[in-house]
């Protein structure tokens, strides 16, 4: 299952040209540990990493269509900004 951690709201990077919208956008589709993307919204993004072999930093779009990230510890392992294993 793995364990969600806590809200980051802190270490977004400016990425001109990469996403001029208001509207938040993510690669990945959400909450989605398994699978490494990047969210942005206007000229800030933030793309999915590991901390470390076990802890995820996964940004995504919450509820109010703002960028927001979380860090979650995968229960597998974390590799190149993604949980090891499957979700199942």
């Amino acid at each position: 299952d793995g364990t969600r951690i806590l809200q980051i709201t802190q270490g977004l990077a400016k990425s001109p040209g990469t996403c001029l919208s208001a509207q938040c956008t993510d690669s990945d589709g959400g909450l989605n540990y398994y699978v490494k993307g990047m969210s942005c919204q206007k000229d800030i993004c933030g793309t999915d990493g590991c901390y470390n072999e076990q802890q995820l930093k996964e940004y995504y779009c919450d509820k109010s269509n703002n960028l927001a990230a979380d860090a979650f510890i995968c229960p597998n392992g974390c590799k190149d900004g993604a949980c090891t294993g499957s979700s199942v």
